[in-house]
Formats: C-alpha cells, sequence, structure tokens
C-alpha cells in the first residue's frame, strides 16, 4: 500500500492517531524470520535492556498495538510479531522462539493480548525457561468458548464469500474495541485497510483454527507451571465483551498466585487504546 492509498483510506479522520500511526510506520521497519518454509515479520524496537515480546489479539497485526508499542519502548526492548497462516498454537510458539533465537534472547517478559494471550499461555508451557515474567491481558483459558462456536467459525471461515467474511469479522472487532466516538473513524478506517490490503481467507482461517486448536487441545491447571519461577500479572476488564465475568475468574483460578488489575469501563481492547491507567499497571509489574 502506497502513501496515496493511505491518503484516501484516512481521508476522513481528523484524530491524532492518524498521524501517530503515519509516525510509527515511518520510524518502524519490519524485520523477517523463515522457519520451516513459514515468513514471519516482526517488529523489534526499544531502548531497555530487558525484553518484552508483546503478542497481538486475533486480528493477528502487531501494528494493532502502535499505541502501546509507542508507550513502552523508551522502557523496554520490544519485540512483536505478526502472525502468519499456520494451523497450530505449537507452531505460532516455536516461531516466537524461533524469532528470540534470532535475537539473541535468553529469556524475555511476555505479555499477550487476548488470543495473544492464550499464545503466551502455551508459549510459557513449551518454554518457560525462556518467559521471565508473563501478562495476560484480556484474555481466557482454553474454557473461554465453545468448541461447537468454534467449528462454525472454521466453517464459516473456509465457505462464506470472502466480502461477506471480512465485513462480519470488521463489525465484530470493532464492537470488541468498542471505541469511544472521536476515536472510531481512525479505528473503522485502519479495520478497512487491513481487510482490503492484507487479510486473506488463509488469515482468517487460520486464526479459527489455531482457537479450535487451543480450545480441543490444551487443558490448563493451576499447578501446570509449578517448577516455573516467573511471576504473573492479570490484566481484565470489569466490561469487557468478549469474556464473561466467570471466564476471567476461571482464569484466575488457573493462576492463584497472579496479580490482578481490574480495570473499569475499559473494554475488551485497552490494548489498543494506550489509556495511562493500562500502561502504568504493565509498566509497574515488570519494573
Amino acid at each position: 500500500m502506497g502513501e496515496n492509498d493511505f491518503g484516501e483510506i484516512y481521508k476522513n479522520v481528523f484524530h491524532d492517531n492518524k498521524e501517530r500511526l503515519a509516525e510509527f510506520r515511518a520510524s518502524h521497519q519490519y524485520k523477517q524470520l523463515t522457519r520451516n518454509g513459514v515468513v514471519w515479520e516482526y517488529f523489534s524496537c526499544g531502548r531497555g535492556e530487558d525484553t518484552l515480546v508483546l503478542l497481538p489479539g486475533g486480528l493477528g497485526f502487531n501494528e494493532a498495538l502502535f499505541l502501546l508499542i509507542t508507550a513502552l519502548e523508551n522502557k523496554f526492548h520490544i519485540i512483536s510479531p505478526t502472525y502468519p497462516p499456520v494451523k497450530t498454537m505449537t507452531t505460532l510458539a516455536e516461531g516466537i522462539a524461533a524469532i528470540l533465537e534470532l535475537e539473541d534472547i535468553r529469556k524475555t517478559n511476555l505479555m499477550g493480548v487476548s488470543f495473544g494471550g492464550w499464545l503466551a499461555q502455551c508459549f510459557v508451557r513449551h518454554y518457560p525457561e525462556q518467559v521471565s515474567r508473563l501478562i495476560l491481558s484480556n484474555t481466557s483459558g482454553p474454557d473461554g468458548f465453545s468448541t461447537t462456536t468454534v467449528k462454525i467459525g472454521v466453517f464459516s471461515a473456509r465457505y462464506f464469500p470472502l466480502s461477506l467474511l471480512k465485513s462480519a469479522n470488521k463489525k465484530r472487532i470493532m464492537k470488541l474495541i468498542s471505541p469511544p466516538d472521536s476515536e472510531r473513524g481512525f479505528w473503522e478506517a485502519f479495520l478497512n485497510e487491513k481487510y482490503s490490503y492484507h487479510i486473506t481467507r488463509e488469515d482468517m482461517l487460520s486464526r479459527m483454527q489455531n482457537t479450535l486448536d487451543y480450545m480441543s487441545n490444551y487443558t490448563f491447571s493451576s499447578n501446570d507451571l509449578a517448577g516455573w519461577r516467573g511471576q504473573i500479572l492479570i490484566l481484565e476488564s470489569s466490561d469487557d465483551l468478549a469474556f464473561e465475568k466467570s471466564t476471567r475468574e476461571s482464569l484466575k483460578l488457573l493462576y492463584p498466585s497472579a496479580q490482578v488489575v481490574t480495570l473499569r469501563n475499559a473494554g475488551h481492547a485497552p490494548s489498543h487504546r494506550g489509556s495511562p491507567e493500562y500502561i502504568s499497571a504493565i509498566i509497574q509489574f515488570l519494573l
């Protein structure tokens, strides 16, 4: 996508986020890694001594966290991937491990947002020695959704008309982000850009397959990480539209020693908003 396309897509956006995104893109370049025939793109940025791996949500694009990355990169070395279209959480975890190997990072802080929180929980069980602190933001354990619902999602991603599928996904994500009116135009334009120029049927099918894999093939218990000496922070919102209170309580039961910060009126995606309370909780936990 060229500068003219950016100008056209965002022409009716008057929020500061438009300029912030343009500045972010100008100062952050993607790095690439190919592992087992799969191409990974990721950001490696920031000036801190400690590394923080930021795993984005189900949209799959690290750029959706640009406000969060901008807020944290002065204090941490940030690694943040965009997910390639693969079928299993194990393959995603292996890709993250390969990026850390390439970047010569032996131990890291790990933060997962929504879908990224699912992947973070898988990663810390596959590679516990590589994680020092774990942040689970607006996410759930493998019991977050019924497998029947997810199987319907897999079928839809495989067979529904592409235009209908993209439109439904955009509406769902906008509902989850729930931006204030002042930011709505920006996020609508951002999603229009991603679904017009970047997201394919294969990408959408892959996220549903990953979700089904997580819900079907992973079972966690409060004793899983008994030998792991790291610390855990759970960031949740009291009004999260994606995960009901009972689901959020189940996550806390999985990690009884975790610190918990409950945000009020933050919705499902405070990671996309860069609120001071949210960022402060992350920094206080990691430093």
